[in-house]
């Protein structure tokens, strides 16, 4: 049996992890939804340097190989990776997806294990 390849779509996973781990907060399910904001942050940072230019595989993933393939990784090594990057345009968009950047210390002790 052969596995269906699917196309990566890190802007909807970063809204339906957003979307989940809201739900799972109202019920009181803290842990598992910190799990989620952490993805959700990920895949809204991919989403971005992908939008901006970040070479994507045919399936729409980051390049496995080449310099890029470092943002391959989770936080806090993909924010680390981010704030080091020059992936954003200059003028007007850089200045106000960088300025979401200060945000990602929230996530510095966030792992995905």
């Amino acid at each position: 049996m052969h596995a269906i390849a699917r196309q990566v779509d890190y802007k909807a996973a970063a809204r339906r992890h957003y979307s989940d781990a809201e739900l799972l907060t109202n019920q009181g399910r803290g842990a598992n939804a910190g799990q989620l904001y952490g993805f959700a942050a990920e895949c809204g940072l991919k989403a971005l340097m992908v939008a901006h230019g970040l070479a994507t595989e045919p399936n729409g993933d980051i390049r496995k190989s080449g310099r890029r393939s470092a943002f391959r990784t989770h936080v806090p090594e993909l924010s680390q990776a981010v704030a080091t990057t020059t992936v954003f345009p200059d003028g007007r968009a850089a200045t106000r997806y960088v300025s979401m950047l200060p945000d990602l210390s929230h996530f510095g002790d966030w792992s995905i294990d």
